[in-house]
């Protein structure tokens, strides 16, 4: 079906790349950039319109989707894709440059968004899509204004996306690594860099993005990639882009877990009631109500615990997930040989995290195992049986000392069940972990 879409920045590099995508497919277009005569390469269509957009300038933003409204009666897809970059390190990068990054890459993505919401909600239905970056996860010397922006952007788009799911919206952030367009030449370099910095900045930029043509994305393909994201009608709240980000990503990731495990006693210690209370969240679901330690023990009287072999973990997972109505959006390998899994609850746009029990360690004991929640254990026993779990393994270890990853539970929270538990073998007690 023809949608209408609205895109930011369109005269090179993925924007016109996009445009002229979004018009092969057969959609509805406004097409922007700072200069609208550089959208000449777009051949008069009846499905066209283009404009001129300072995505800086709100009221123009706002302009903008009026006219999107009045040329086509209705917006569907926003696409944030205005944005360029200037390196120098942070020490040596003029203030006015650092803003002016920040204004493009963060307020105008700010900007535009904003003003396509009120047409949105009274749809309720649309897409926002924000191209942000792999810079969005991690730190590259040089880049501090374009990166301090595009993580303020997946900060943005995380808050957005919560707020607006219950009205039909729909968010995600574009992570591409490097792709084949001008903005990753090194006209992005300052003119003269201090000599201490050349180690970092200088090489760090000349590598990575000296030679656009040794990128790993075709911007053509990365299109592509959006006009199929378009069409979901769950899309992902980040979607990496190139073999580059998606390694990087894990990279990062693994990186962030090692380092806060490695700090995990400091981090512990500013607690005021002890440090078990540091792993019970201060974060709720909506209509969820905050457990407190009494309740969270009543809670434990009211479930009991399967317990599987590791062997077994994927068999139990699937099953409680297809229980729940749980949907798996990701499965990766994450270090040491454990994995990285997201899911996500009935009709929401929220994932949670997990990290399984790996052969040979636990999720937080010394026996490799996973335990899962439930309300009804003689049930549950018998469709893991019949799924080839072997609980009766388990059943024979009763009294010895357990822990690890515990599934959803599927009472506190309702209509929409969002609690993890994890087995904390010092206290012996079920801890709550809300879904960030």
């Amino acid at each position: 079906m023809s949608k209408v879409w609205l895109i930011t920045g369109c005269s090179r590099g993925l924007g016109r790349e996009l445009a002229q995508a979004v018009l092969g497919a057969g959609h509805r277009l406004v097409a922007t950039a700072r200069e609208p005569g550089d959208l000449g390469f777009l051949p008069p269509n009846e499905r066209l319109r283009t404009l001129g957009l300072d995505v800086t300038d709100a009221a123009a933003a706002r302009a903008a989707v009026a006219a999107v409204v009045s040329a086509f009666g209705r917006l569907d897809v926003v696409v944030n894709n205005a944005g360029y970059i200037k390196a120098n390190s942070l020490e040596d990068l003029p203030e006015e440059e650092f803003r002016r990054q920040i204004e493009v890459n963060l307020f105008g993505v700010y900007n535009v968004t904003r003003a396509a919401l009120p047409v949105m909600h009274a749809q309720r239905d649309g897409h926002i899509i924000q191209i942000s970056s792999i810079g969005g996860r991690r730190g590259t010397p040089g880049l501090g204004g374009y990166q301090s922006a595009k993580w303020a952007v997946g900060g943005l788009s995380e808050v957005l996306a919560r707020e607006v799911a219950p009205l039909g919206i729909r968010v995600t952030c574009v992570e591409p690594g490097g792709m084949r367009t001008e903005m990753f030449g090194l006209s992005m370099l300052p003119e003269r860099l201090a000599p201490d910095y050349e180690p970092t900045v200088g090489a760090v930029i000349r590598a990575t993005f000296g030679r656009p043509e040794g990128a790993r994305s075709d911007p053509a393909k990365v299109a592509q990639a959006i006009l199929r994201l378009a069409e979901e009608k769950q899309p992902p709240l980040h979607l990496l882009l190139g073999s580059d980000a998606v390694s990087a990503a894990a990279s990062a990731l693994t990186a962030r877990a090692e380092e806060d495990a490695r700090w995990k006693t400091l981090s512990l210690s500013t607690e005021s009631n002890g440090p078990g209370d540091a792993l019970l969240s201060d974060r709720e679901e909506p209509n969820s109500p905050r457990m407190t330690d009494d309740d969270n023990a009543t809670h434990i009287r009211q479930v009991a615990t399967v317990f599987v072999p590791v062997a077994d973990q994927d068999r139990a997972l699937d099953f409680y997930l297809d229980k729940l109505g749980f949907e798996k959006r990701a499965d990766f390998p994450y270090g040491n040989g454990s994995r990285w899994i997201e899911v996500a609850p009935p009709g929401s746009a929220n994932t949670i995290s997990l990290v399984p029990p790996s052969e040979g360690r636990s999720a937080g004991g010394n026996e490799t195992h996973c335990a899962f929640m439930t309300d009804d254990i003689e049930a549950d026993h018998s469709a893991l049986r019949a799924r080839g779990v072997d609980v009766d393994a388990e059943i024979a270890r009763k009294g010895k000392r357990r822990a690890g990853l515990v599934s959803i539970e599927a009472t506190i929270g309702d209509p929409v069940p969002s609690q993890f538990f994890f087995r904390d073998p010092d206290k012996n007690r079920f801890l709550i972990v809300q879904p960030g």
